[in-house]
């Protein structure tokens, strides 16, 4: 579990839930549920930048958000989002903001998900819980772990596996404690 908990200081609040620091091609991104977002963008490629950012939407575990976050892509069925910066020429120090936060974390790198194999989630109390992942699906795991330690406030923390890489996303059902575990990489858009 030792490469696990490297990946403790790039899991990050995001609202109302976690998110965590991805990088494509040198960019850095935050990846969680869309259901931890203030709103949904709207669905127009004509929309502006000022549309889907949200203010003081990511920070440190515990801490006060502060960091601004443009939404670059949303799926409200997969429940999954894409963050980034917002716009530089528009919200001039709020991109250097979010640079500065970004930069300052490690970045976790993504892998399909194992039949078979032990992944670990961050508890509410700061502690990685595992499981074993039981099946695997286009889009979904089914995943055998000590479900008690399942709460809200989890969704958009990353499943990852015993070498620290993201395998699946975190998404808890608040009313009835249950957690969906996306096929990452099958979830993601074609683009990132």
């Amino acid at each position: 579990m030792p490469k696990v908990l490297g990946a403790l200081s790039s899991i990050i609040e995001v609202d109302g839930g976690r998110g965590f620091i991805v990088e494509r091609q040198k960019n850095r991104f935050v990846l969680t549920v869309a259901h931890c977002l203030p709103h949904l963008p709207p669905c127009s490629l004509m929309s502006h930048g000022e549309e889907r950012t949200y203010k003081h939407s990511l920070g440190v575990i515990g801490q006060h958000a502060k960091v601004w976050a443009q939404c670059l892509f949303a799926d409200p069925v997969s429940d999954i989002a894409i963050l980034g910066s917002p716009d530089y020429q528009t919200f001039f120090e709020q991109s250097d903001q979010w640079k500065t936060f970004i930069q300052a974390l490690k970045p976790i790198p993504i892998r399909r998900p194992r039949l078979g194999e032990t992944i670990y989630m961050l508890s509410l109390r700061g502690e990685f819980v595992s499981g074993v992942i039981h099946s695997v699906n286009e889009q979904f795991l089914n995943i055998e772990s000590t479900g008690d330690l399942i709460q809200p406030g989890m969704s958009g923390s990353p499943i990852l596996n015993e070498d620290g890489h993201a395998v699946s996303l975190c998404s808890v059902n608040d009313s009835q404690r249950e957690c969906a575990a996306l096929n990452l990489q099958d979830c993601l858009p074609f683009w990132f």
